[in-house]
């Protein structure tokens, strides 16, 4: 990461007062899907809490909270969420620094969206053709304090249009006028796509107006609706239009078909775009400030001599 544009800093408090807990999935829901929708609940429902889906394992989360939280409520949070503490112990500092990075996309949602290393401002970006602000955060623990590094950005990400995949004229003229016509992989002439969050590439295989029932109950594990699934699990608000849905090959996934939105597919990698001015941190400032408050009465600033919420070490758990 190159030289940060702002640095914010925070005071830890003992790190025996803190407790980093493993949290197992039922067995047999050791999809990517429902560790992190169990994952966001629990962030959603707990805001003294941080916690990220282990990667390298998609039945596990860790979790990080105050020893006191974990002896009073984490029986039942574990019972509502049907998880399963396996492990306890004192908190390293690269797990508080994994936490926190995802804790802070969940609560940064929608006003900043997780998109490859960045955070693209706006609810709206999905649909956002023109320059956005956008940053790069990074978390560190130095010498008991925890460091946010901040860079600022501006960035294009245009959304992919399905001229942009050169389909043969004839059966992209029969699918703008028939709501039942699916464009196959042999028509679409330029495949390869980048798939929101990550921007790993992908290839389109298909085109259609529709997700089939067999594809929700796939991808959407109970879900309503597509809406619901990206809202759930990525923070994403999709607009409302008549969507096109698009089932892609995505690169190093094992041949494995997902079906997108096609608001949410690129052709192109993100831009990054020249600053000509100097970068307003103003509404990241007080999004960092907001969430690293983590349920705190008060609202201190974020600096090196205040602290809050779950990282405050004059908390009353």
């Amino acid at each position: 990461m190159p030289q940060p544009d702002y640095i914010f800093t925070m005071k830890l408090p003992p790190m025996q007062r803190l407790c980093h807990v493993v949290l197992q999935l039922p067995n047999g829901l050791n999809t990517y899907a429902i560790q992190v929708l169990k994952c966001r609940q629990l962030l959603y429902l707990c805001a003294d809490v941080l916690a990220s889906p282990r990667t390298n394992d998609r039945t596990l989360i860790d979790a990080v909270m105050h020893v006191q939280l974990y002896k009073r409520l984490l029986s039942s949070l574990c019972q509502r969420l049907d998880l399963k503490a396996i492990h306890a112990s004192v908190v390293q500092n690269y797990v508080i620094e994994r936490c926190v990075r995802y804790t802070l996309h969940f609560k940064l949602s929608p006003q900043w969206n997780a998109v490859a290393d960045y955070l693209i401002h706006g609810p709206e970006f999905l649909t956002c053709c023109a320059k956005m602000e956008a940053v790069k955060l990074d978390v560190k623990i130095v010498d008991g304090e925890m460091v946010l590094l901040v860079n600022a950005h501006l960035v294009r990400l245009p959304p992919a249009e399905l001229e942009h995949f050169r389909i043969c004229p004839d059966a992209l003229e029969r699918f703008q006028n028939d709501s039942n016509f699916k464009i196959h992989e042999g028509t679409i002439n330029l495949p390869t796509c980048h798939v929101l969050p990550t921007m790993n590439r992908a290839q389109v295989i298909a085109v259609s107006h529709n997700v089939t029932t067999d594809t929700l109950n796939r991808m959407l594990k109970g879900c309503s609706n597509l809406k619901k699934y990206w809202k759930n699990l990525y923070g994403y608000r999709l607009p409302e239009i008549d969507e096109i849905y698009c089932s892609v090959l995505v690169m190093n996934m094992n041949g494995h078909s997902f079906t997108y939105p096609l608001t949410c597919l690129r052709t192109r990698p993100i831009q990054c775009m020249p600053r000509c001015d100097a970068p307003d941190i103003t509404r990241t400032s007080q999004s960092l400030k907001a969430v690293l408050t983590l349920g705190a009465s008060h609202s201190p600033s974020i600096s090196s001599s205040q602290s809050s919420g779950i990282l405050a070490s004059g908390s009353g758990m």
